[in-house]
């Protein structure tokens, strides 16, 4: 997910630039198995110029998103998700309601010019690693926001 691009909680929608201004967020905890809010430790913006496109968004490299395997809600990397894509697995990650939302295109991108990096922002929070739902597709995020 791109740093330009809108975040959207519990009917609240925030700009990805605006959370270095929050003293907390909200998304779900693994460790918890439910909804949480958490203190911002810290928000570093940086650029890649390698990054995943998943059915439009665009993914940090280090990316990771929820799935469900055998009923148990799991974190995988977004990489290992491509592999699986680009071997003709049907793929699904979970949404904010836990729903699963198929991927219907999965782009990765590298590009050697610097005016063609794309910026994403690494959230620090303290206590537990959360996963933040995305506007658009509400698509579970971790790594493009990593924590």
């Amino acid at each position: 997910m791109d740093i330009t691009n809108i975040l959207s909680y519990n009917n609240l929608r925030i700009s990805i630039l605006d959370i270095a201004s929050n003293n907390s967020i909200s998304g779900w905890s693994l460790n918890k198995k439910k909804y949480t809010t958490e203190k911002i430790i810290s928000c570093t913006p940086t650029k890649v110029d390698t990054y995943y496109i998943v059915n439009g968004i665009r993914f940090h490299i280090n990316a990771e998103v929820l799935i469900k395997v055998d009923g148990e809600i799991k974190n995988m990397f977004l990489k290992n998700l491509y592999e699986d894509f680009v071997n003709n697995k049907v793929v699904s990650i979970l949404n904010y309601k836990l729903e699963d939302v198929l991927i219907t295109d999965f782009i990765f991108e590298e590009r050697a010019s610097v005016r063609n990096r794309c910026m994403f922002l690494s959230v620090n929070v303290y206590g537990n690693t959360i996963y933040l739902p995305y506007s658009e597709y509400s698509i579970l995020i971790r790594g493009a926001l990593f924590v």
